[in-house]
């Protein structure tokens, strides 16, 4: 099907982080809007402690999807996170 998830969770269970983010560019040229896939490489870029990007994507997906309440938590999560973070440095 168009813009499937498949080629993304193959890369998702890789370490190539490059690949998972090419990968989420190509669904979301093929499907705009596409929270799942978007939220996938969120907890992917969380794993591998890729908290800028985490950031970035979650808050483009909480501008999509403002009623979601997965995804308000979460950014709400990562925000404090990300402040952490930022004084820590």
């Amino acid at each position: 099907t168009i813009g499937s998830q498949k080629n993304l969770q193959q890369y998702c269970n890789s370490d190539k982080f490059e690949l998972v983010i090419n990968e989420l560019l190509h669904l979301l040229k093929l499907r705009p809007f596409h929270p799942e896939a978007i939220l996938q490489v969120i907890d992917y870029a969380i794993n591998y402690n890729e908290l800028s990007t985490a950031k970035y994507l979650t808050d483009i997906l909480y501008k999509m999807t403002p009623k979601w309440n997965i995804v308000s938590e979460l950014h709400k999560n990562i925000n404090i996170k990300y402040k952490e973070k930022s004084a820590k440095s």
